[in-house]
């Protein structure tokens, strides 16, 4: 499906120090066109949709009212057979849809626009008299605050009365993002929210967290009360509900996910800072859901839109139902990381993933309290660095009445910098020594001892890794760095392979498919992650594995050639990864990194060498099939039409050895029309003579080695026909 159109929905006293302190956004148009569609698609499977009523409880400018006022016109007109009249307009519009806020200008925008839209929809709008309505004040739009609160609950508080509950059989809207909200009456909202958990989630489950007082998860949750049972539900949210992990928001995933059975999920992420939503730079999603529990075996369906530059731009993305991954409610509970192990990777990532986990059960962060011991929470002997004096450094109490702290506990120790880590050795005598009169907070002393890992909060682009280097000394650092000191290691080994293993390209995959926040919203890697990487414990390495760990650490500070790639393979070899998971996690970082350059390889026009690499990946994985069945696969790249966005592969089964011949062109009119219309990555029609004609966009991203063998995973499920023939079938 392809999503594209104009962006007219933003209202033009637009207010933005308003907007960003009801964390409140004006949503396009072409995006709730897809969710009132999509939800009242989904209504239809149990209620007539053209009697369906409709709820926004945070309409704003009232685009999603528009809309779903537009579409159950349609769907009456579509019922009845005929073009409702000025009298059955006025019913759906009085009767049919109902819109919750608390601004008073968003409310008469949103009421403007139902009376235009009315017009616009009645076929005579003549006499004059016919353009009389009722107010749709208190019926339809209703302001859920009083004048004189500064910061009302709204939707979220007692406005909303009993008359709504189980009233709606769709929910749909874009509430509120915002953040550290600290509103009045919190604790009345969080008792809303707990009364709702404790009748849908089992008993003696806790009550659901709201990190950091978001405003969307309890418009959510709230959500459950309005629609009806089975009823659907679909809100444009922040993203943070499918891919942090910290503050308490695995928690709340699970309880949310453990509550409602959530369907489909389009995750916007990539979409950012795009004109697919002008004017935001948050991540967001679409979630819909069915308002029950979720029954046994329940899952949802994940689509990642790609990004796609001159789609974006033009206000457009693809929304690729055919290549949705299935995630259970158990999966959602289980395993906290898997809606970011599937946005970055595949399933084969899952599993490369699922592999590793197993083989090493302890994560850095555990490991590290285990060898120094732990000390409020925290594993001793590791953190961020300092931080300079800022406007927020506060003034003790007891202190010397000035901001932050004195720094001079520090002077006469060395500071390692990033312009320092040029070698992944640092000598310590080589570093300017600490200077700073002062810091914004203390850091202990023990964090700068040597033996000392340093790893770089950014990634470089350029280098493809994080970034590590040992000091050997100790040094002080800021807080663009993260540091272990090993101070009772001082043999140096424990640095030497923790530098080498963070170093490692499985290290930087870990994070990629892992982290909350890197490749999310923000291009850094906050600490939590490197702690929670699984790492195997120096003690369990092998006398020659210890002595690899000296070898290969000389090789990379040498700078041999290839000395971290020696190192990749040392790593899967402790890992007990294989050469083909290698693949996995190496076509992963190369098109799933958030970089600029990665950005602009996974959309650029795939390599003729890395067609035909596919073809002979995917002929491999489809001969060991057919080789069973007596038959001769080929897989061949057909020939490329000039300018197409598609590239083609002719996948054929024969008794007899294939004779090599080129391939023609796909019959692209055969094949456009129907690619068009499902707007997919990948489309395959069936030929005579036992032939498939597999067609894929023509983006470098959709052409790896890992991507051929999950095509030919599909095929051997879906087309079994083509590898025994039909003469056979």
């Amino acid at each position: 499906m392809l999503i594209d159109g104009n962006f007219s929905s933003r209202s033009p006293r637009h207010t933005p120090d308003r907007q960003r302190r009801e964390g409140g956004f004006y949503t396009p148009r072409p995006i709730a066109d897809l969710m009132v569609r999509g939800g009242l698609n989904a209504v239809a499977r149990s209620t007539p949709v053209h009697t369906a009523r409709i709820l926004d409880p945070a309409a704003g400018a009232g685009v999603f009212l528009i809309t779903a006022f537009r579409q159950l016109v349609a769907e009456n007109w579509r019922e009845s057979g005929r073009r409702p009249d000025t009298h059955e307009l006025r019913r759906i519009l009085y009767e049919q849809i109902t819109g919750f806020d608390i601004n008073e200008a968003a409310l008469r925008f949103a009421a403007l626009g139902l009376y235009l839209m009315s017009i616009e929809l009645d076929a005579n709008p003549e006499p004059v008299r016919k353009l009389k309505f009722e107010n749709l004040r208190g019926r339809v739009l209703l302001k859920m605050c009083d004048d004189g609160q500064d910061r009302p609950l709204g939707s979220l508080g007692p406005a909303v009365g009993d008359e709504h509950v189980g009233r709606y059989d769709l929910v749909v809207g874009n509430p509120p993002w915002a953040t550290s909200t600290r509103l009045p009456e919190w604790h009345s909202v969080q008792a809303v929210i707990h009364r709702v958990a404790a009748e849908r989630l089992p008993q003696g489950y806790p009550p659901p967290p709201i990190p950091n007082e978001v405003l969307d998860l309890p418009f959510l949750w709230r959500a459950m009360e309005w629609a009806k049972p089975l009823g659907q539900i679909a809100f444009a949210l922040h993203a943070r509900l499918l891919f942090q992990q910290g503050d308490g928001m695995q928690l709340a995933r699970r309880a949310l996910f453990a509550a409602l059975d959530v369907t489909g999920v389009v995750n916007g992420v990539e979409l950012r800072q795009t004109r697919v939503w002008p004017e935001i730079a948050a991540p967001f999603c679409i979630l819909y859901a069915r308002n029950q529990v979720p029954p046994q075996g329940a899952g949802c369906r994940l689509v990642s839109p790609r990004l796609e530059l001159a789609l974006n731009h033009a206000g457009g993305m693809r929304i690729d139902a055919s290549n949705a991954e299935l995630i259970t409610t158990q999966e959602i509970i289980e395993t906290p990381e898997i809606f970011k192990l599937l946005f970055k990777g595949t399933r084969a990532d899952a599993h490369v993933y699922e592999r590793l986990r197993a083989h090493v059960p302890e994560r850095l962060g555990q490991y590290w309290g285990r060898l120094f011991g732990v000390e409020a929470g925290r594993a001793r002997f590791t953190g961020n660095g300092y931080q300079k004096l800022r406007n927020s450094s506060r003034i003790r109490k007891h202190g010397d009445g000035l901001p932050g702290v004195a720094a001079d506990y520090l002077h006469g120790r060395r500071e390692v910098t990033l312009a320092s880590m040029t070698n992944i050795l640092v000598d310590e005598r080589t570093l300017p020594f600490f200077t700073e009169p002062r810091i914004h907070d203390r850091r202990a002393e023990t964090l700068f001892d040597g033996a000392l890992v340093v790893v770089q909060k950014a990634p470089p682009a350029s280098l493809g890794r994080i970034r590590t280097a040992v000091v050997q000394g100790g040094a002080v650092f800021n807080t663009s760095l993260y540091g272990y000191s090993s101070r009772a290691h001082d043999d140096g080994l424990l640095v030497r392979y923790l530098s080498l293993v963070i170093g490692s390209k499985i290290a930087l995959w870990q994070v990629l498919i892992t982290s909350g926040e890197f490749a999310f919203e923000r291009d850094t890697i906050e600490k939590a992650t490197i702690d929670r990487l699984f790492i195997p414990a120096v003690e369990s390495l092998s006398h020659h594995d210890r002595t690899e760990v000296l070898r290969l650490f000389q090789r990379v500070q040498d700078g041999t050639p290839d000395a971290w790639d020696e190192v990749d393979r040392w790593c899967a070899g402790i890992y007990h990864l294989r050469e083909r998971d290698l693949g996995v996690v190496a076509d992963t970082l190369k098109f799933g990194l958030p970089f600029a350059g990665n950005r602009r390889l996974a959309q650029a026009p795939a390599e003729d060498e890395a067609v035909n690499e596919f073809c002979a990946v995917l002929e491999a994985e489809l001969s060991l099939w057919g080789k069973r069945l007596g038959r001769c696969i080929e897989a061949r790249p057909a020939a490329k039409l000039d300018a197409s966005p598609w590239r083609g592969i002719r996948l054929t089964s024969s008794v007899a050895k294939p004779n090599g011949q080129a391939v023609p062109h796909i019959d692209w009119g055969k094949f456009l029309p129907l690619a068009d219309h499902f707007a997919a990555t990948e489309f395959i029609f069936e030929e005579a003579n036992d032939c498939l004609w597999l067609g894929r966009l023509d983006q470098a991203r959709y052409w790896s080695e890992s991507q051929a063998r999950a095509v030919a995973q599909r095929v051997a499920w879906e087309h079994m026909d083509l590898l025994k023939g039909r003469a056979s079938a």
